[in-house]
């Protein structure tokens, strides 16, 4: 009678474990892909949604103690499951987390193999595909952002693609990941558009680029993004991240380009941009000379635009004169409102 209490109460503690609870749903989903992408794809989501979530460890944790934090429980409920699903899931943890949680994912499948557990036969390429061919969608005129595409390719031939847009306008951020077949679907979707709407003043061109460089440019600003909590990024931003960085490790080592949008202006620089203005004609026309308010605000647009764009004081868009405007020259600057009549 004691052993079938203890009996007993281990299942109704299984029953309310929450990890536990959450690793047989993810296996019955997982008994219906037929695709490697697929699994990828969710497990992915599933690392998407503990990065969305990172709040709740602690305002300083970063996304891979949050994700060692709140994954490690999953593995372990996961490997107690004694199925093809959850050896299959079990590698896809392998192949996208962190070092640490891609670790522990490692070591649980292994042992599910040695206790007999077959894999899945979608789970044979997890980790394998490779990128094949990478590019970077610009505007031609006012180059508020640009989305760097990675295309990939699995062993067996099938591939995949993830665009990752940089937003020129906040500080470099990776604002948001899409997915798609190749980059020649992009390419074909970027022209239909334009075709469709000619009244369109900003006109796209994709350039084929290095690997080396696409992953140098996603990588510098998905660690952008990851400095910042609530940063404004897109819904299914989350859900691929884990995913673009796996593509991005696969380039790795000499090959993946360290890459900066653009070096720090010195204030040397700021000071010869100003004073080539106020020699300009566009200064003369607008009355504006040394020393006055107007001359304030342009030293001030130039720090907005070095400090807290993209580091381009020579690059204006409606969305950047908006943003210098009405957002940041208010809440930034403590004698906005003397300065106000010389602000255009």
């Amino acid at each position: 009678m004691a052993r079938q209490r203890d009996r007993g109460g281990e299942q109704r503690e299984r029953r309310d474990d929450p990890d536990r609870r959450l690793a047989s749903q993810l296996c019955g989903h997982a008994a219906g892909f037929t695709a490697t992408l697929e699994a990828e794809l969710f497990v992915s989501e599933i690392l998407g949604s503990i990065w969305s979530e990172r709040e709740r460890v602690g305002l300083d944790a970063d996304p891979e103690e949050a994700e060692l934090e709140m994954g490690v429980s999953l593995i372990n409920a996961l490997a107690a499951h004694r199925e093809p699903g959850a050896r299959g899931l079990l590698a896809a943890f392998d192949a996208l987390g962190v070092e640490r949680l891609s670790s522990v994912a490692s070591k649980r499948q292994l042992e599910l193999g040695q206790k007999g557990v077959a894999m899945p036969e979608w789970a044979a390429q997890i980790g394998r595909s490779r990128p094949v061919r990478a590019a970077v969608a610009s505007e031609r005129v006012f180059d508020d952002g640009r989305s760097v595409w990675i295309e990939s390719q699995y062993p067996d031939g099938d591939r995949f693609a993830l665009g990752v847009m940089i937003d020129h306008n906040m500080y470099g951020i990776a604002k948001d990941i899409a997915p798609a077949d190749s980059i020649d679907q992009v390419v074909q979707l970027y022209d239909k558009h334009q075709d469709e709407d000619e009244s369109t003043v900003e006109q796209l061109t994709v350039e084929d680029v290095d690997p080396g460089e696409a992953a140098g440019r996603i990588l510098e600003a998905i660690t952008t993004t990851d400095l910042y909590l609530g940063t404004p990024v897109s819904d299914e931003y989350a859900s691929f991240r884990a995913l673009a960085l796996q593509q991005v490790g696969e380039i790795g080592g000499d090959a993946a380009i360290e890459f900066a949008e653009t070096p720090p202006m010195s204030p040397e620089a700021r000071e010869q941009l100003l004073d080539d203005f106020l020699e300009s004609a566009e200064a003369s026309s607008a009355s504006i000379s040394e020393p006055d308010d107007g001359t304030e605000v342009v030293r001030l647009a130039i720090d907005f635009a070095a400090d807290y764009g993209d580091g381009r004081p020579l690059r204006w868009s409606p969305i950047v004169v908006e943003l210098f405007m009405a957002d940041w020259l208010p809440r930034k600057i403590a004698f906005a409102d003397e300065i106000e009549p010389a602000v255009p």
